[in-house]
């Protein structure tokens, strides 16, 4: 009997996602040409939404992405804008705000790290307020116009990290912008709930596998590597992936999620539980390679040698 429920209700779960939850809908993406952003737009093609606005920086890929949504008979408007340009995004907020219909859900899921140094080595503008501008200060831009765009019970969800709760050594630009996103989305939540039943919800990831994390490596070896370390250090064995992170998007953009508000859903297979550990590994394989180059500066001194 309990095995018939279980089965049940997986089933009830699998058959509501393949169903159109939000069909006939209209709503925006932020963020589109993104690897998660990407994803999004697939899950909301399968849920039949009527009408997707997106927005990206490349417009090349922007226009590709809507061909492929325009295949599926859903109306497609394309914004191109750089978030990290403020009067692009002014101007992008108010051609969103022009359109002659009410807006059913917004995901807004850019993000930029914002340099990896050590605060005492951050350019404030070149790193930490670009970050912010990007991350944060772009979508409250873009609220601020549209405060009165959105249907009654509408549903906004922006990406997060659990560096907003959990920040690691020399991410501060983007674990700060983080974290202010979320205290605006609590803040947001009990403006906009009294004003027209609007949810407004966050969602945190960890680690997800994107074209991100070329950038920071030299060779694709190297990336492998990275991610099968990340990979053994979740408590799943694997870090969150792009679907798993759009379908919990798709959870708070419909009617499933219509209780939840001001809230921060967390989507890394368990790798906050782990990130104390992480850190202190981290540092004491910090402290063993600065005891090394100590080590290695005595001996130089003392006419040694070190090899």
């Amino acid at each position: 009997m309990i095995f018939f429920s279980i089965l049940t209700i997986e089933i009830s779960i699998s058959i509501l996602f393949q169903c159109g939850m939000l069909e006939g809908k209209s709503g925006i993406v932020l963020g589109a040409t993104s690897d998660l952003g990407i994803s999004i737009i697939d899950e909301l093609i399968k849920q039949k939404v009527s009408k997707l606005v997106i927005h990206g920086r490349n417009k090349q890929s922007l226009q590709a992405i809507a061909e492929k949504i325009s295949q599926n008979n859903i109306e497609t408007l394309v914004f191109p804008a750089d978030l990290a340009n403020k009067e692009e995004t002014i101007s992008l907020a108010n051609s969103l705000h022009t359109l002659p219909f009410l807006f059913d859900f917004l995901v807004f899921c850019p993000g930029i790290v914002g340099g990896e140094e050590p605060v005492g080595f951050l350019k404030i503008e070149d790193h930490f307020m670009q970050a912010m501008q990007v991350n944060c200060y772009s979508i409250i831009t873009i609220i601020s116009f549209l405060k009165d765009n959105f249907s009654k019970n509408a549903s906004i969800v922006f990406i997060t990290s659990v560096n907003s709760f959990e920040p690691c050594r020399s991410s501060s630009a983007y674990s700060t912008s983080k974290c202010a996103l979320k205290t605006f989305s609590k803040s947001l939540s009990l403006e906009f709930g009294r004003k027209n039943g609007t949810r407004v919800n966050c969602i945190a990831p960890a680690v997800i596998k994107t074209k991100l994390h070329r950038d920071f490596f030299e060779t694709e070896e190297e990336l492998k590597k990275f991610f099968k370390k990340i990979d053994n250090e979740h408590p799943l064995g694997h870090s969150a992936s792009c679907e798993g992170v759009a379908n919990s998007v798709i959870f708070l953009l419909s009617d499933m999620g219509k209780d939840i508000t001001g809230t921060e859903i967390v989507v890394d297979c368990g790798a906050s539980l782990t990130l104390d550990l992480l850190s202190s590994n981290e540092e004491e394989e910090g402290e063993e390679e600065e005891e090394e180059e100590e080590e290695e500066e005595e001996q130089k001194e003392s006419g040694e040698d070190v090899n």
